[in-house]
């Protein structure tokens, strides 16, 4: 393929990408009734997390955005406010 059709399929994936985390994160706050902000900070904190994981812990990328992530926003998000993911009812 040439660089102008890989470029639009590149282009097309992370725009999927960023339609289904905001389609998710819609649902979740329109279930909650709340706004909150700090998402956006705990999401870069799980990529930083994963980058860190795969550049640096010599880890695939896999397993780092697949583990390392979800389990820093469980670590971060949950257990920094006192909330415990076991524990949450949800409702």
């Amino acid at each position: 393929m040439d660089f102008a059709s890989v470029l639009v399929i590149e282009i097309l994936g992370s725009i999927a990408i960023l339609v289904l985390i905001s389609i998710g994160l819609a649902v979740v706050f329109g279930m909650m009734k709340v706004i909150n902000m700090a998402h956006g900070e705990f999401l870069m904190l799980g990529g930083y997390v994963a980058i860190y994981g795969t550049n640096y812990a010599g880890l695939n990328f896999w397993i780092s955005a697949l583990i390392l992530a979800p389990l820093w926003w469980e670590w971060s998000a949950w257990r920094w406010n006192g909330w415990s993911s076991v524990t949450f009812t949800g409702g």
